[in-house]
């Protein structure tokens, strides 16, 4: 049995950024698990079923939260850096995942990745 992915979804009707599975070769993902709006595919990482608590408890703090587009894009801007360019990983103990275990560094970073998403869809419903 296939592992099914699952996505970063954004709904147009409510805003809320969740994780939703998408089987190869669907076109369409479920309807929103808050409003039943139609939702669409995010770009970044795929994730799976299990992490789908994880991102639903990154998504409630920062839905709220009114951020201008100019702090979404020097967020999303700072990782996409050090995620491009290895020599900037040194910058990797400031952001606090260097002192960590192996496997509790792994979870920040799968962490910090779902923030990207869940920044990056707020900052293109902004604009």
């Amino acid at each position: 049995m296939a592992v099914v992915p699952w996505l970063p979804a954004l709904c147009s009707a409510c805003s809320l950024v969740q994780l939703l599975p998408l089987e190869p070769g669907q076109v369409h993902t479920q309807p929103c698990r808050s409003c039943g709006g139609q939702c669409s595919v995010l770009p970044g990482e795929m994730y799976a079923e299990s992490d789908a608590p994880l991102f639903a408890r990154i998504e409630a703090p920062l839905r709220p939260m009114v951020l201008p587009p100019r702090t979404l894009q020097r967020v999303l801007g700072l990782r996409r850096v050090i995620d491009f360019l290895p020599p900037l990983h040194f910058l990797l103990p400031e952001l606090g995942l260097e002192s960590r275990p192996a496997l509790e560094r792994t979870h920040l970073v799968r962490a910090s990745g779902m923030v990207m998403a869940i920044l990056g869809a707020r900052l293109r419903s902004l604009q």
